[in-house]
Formats: structure tokens, sequence, C-alpha cells
């Protein structure tokens, strides 16, 4: 199957936007992540959970099957994050959903609110990825605790197109019907976004 990736990222109603993605269609990685809380060093941990998720992952990749290596990524990541809020006061966590699509399946990697969308073959949508929030807030985040909670799955990629990884900035703002308007009217990437 052949791919098309678009992202943006729009500040929205708050001061400092905080979420950040990578795309590399040639590899088949896809990830985004959204520091938590609005604080100064938020948009550096989303930026820093991104880079080096990437990172690690081409490494681990090339070593491991495509799930053991989005959870070793993740768990790297959530050391390296909580090393450094040790060092500092200004402590930061982050979201951070992780796509990888190879040999025809869609390998999914998830902690926070961010979310994963898809049509289905019924062409509805559907989330491949559950929010580990409630009322009180997120209870999962990479940097937060010594061992992340993440969600891992795998699909096969001929069911599901398009996609669309979203923080809590888009849902928030559009309810899961206008959504899913929106993959079904547009053809191009850039234009569900």
């Amino acid at each position: 199957m052949n791919y098309e990736a678009y992202g943006t990222s729009e500040i929205g109603k708050r001061r400092l936007n905080n979420d950040r993605f990578k795309i590399d269609v040639e590899r088949g990685i896809y990830i985004i992540a959204d520091g938590v809380g609005g604080k100064p060093k938020a948009g550096e941990a989303s930026q820093f959970a991104v880079e080096e998720t990437y990172d690690t992952l081409m490494q681990k990749l090339a070593h491991q099957k495509p799930l053991d290596a989005l959870f070793s990524a993740a768990q790297f990541m959530n050391e390296e994050l909580r090393r450094i809020n040790l060092k500092t006061p200004n402590k930061s966590t982050t979201t951070l959903d992780i796509l990888v699509i190879q040999d025809e399946t869609i390998y999914v990697g998830h902690t926070g609110d961010g979310r994963i969308y898809v049509l289905n073959p019924e062409n509805r949508l559907a989330r491949m990825t559950i929010d580990h929030a409630n009322d009180d807030g997120l209870f999962a985040r990479v940097g937060a605790t010594e061992k992340v909670r993440f969600h891992i799955d795998s699909y096969p990629a001929k069911y599901f197109n398009p996609i669309l990884m979203v923080t809590d900035g888009v849902y928030k703002c559009l309810s899961e019907s206008e959504i899913c308007e929106f993959l079904r009217s547009n053809e191009r990437p850039e234009d569900t976004v």
C-alpha cells in the first residue's frame, strides 16, 4: 500500500503550542506528542519525546519485532524524560502516540489522551487508542512514573484508510461525527487537516 501523510499544528486557544509531530512516510513511522499541563517546558518535553522516540525506534526496528520496538522505545523515552526531570525544578511530561506501518500491518503505541482515528471497512469512524485520562486528568503519560503505561496493538493495514492522529486540541473542538465527515469527504491528507 502507498501512503500519503501531512501534518500541521496550530496554537488554538492556549498561549503555548505543546504539540509536536514527526512524519516519515518512507519508513512508515508517524509520531505525535503533546506536552502536558501548558507548562513552559511542556513543548520541550514533547519535542524531545518525538525526536528521541524516532531515533530509538529506528534502532529498535532493526533488531526487534515492531510491537516490541514500540514498547522498548516508549520505555526508553520514559526513562530519559524522568532522568531529565530529576535534574530540573520544571518537571514536564508528555503524551505519546506512535504509528508504524510495515509489511501491510499497522502497529500502534499509545499513552495519554492523543487519539488515532481510522475509517473502518464499514466507513465508520473507529479509534485505535483508548484515552488514559479521567476526570482527574491524565493517569498515563511519558515521564511521570517509573514505568509508563503504554498500550500497543496491531491491525491489518488494508482495512484502515485513512488514518488520523490528533491531540486533545482537535477532538475537544470537533465532535467525532465532524471528524468522521472530514475523513470521508477529503481524499488528500492536507485537505483533512
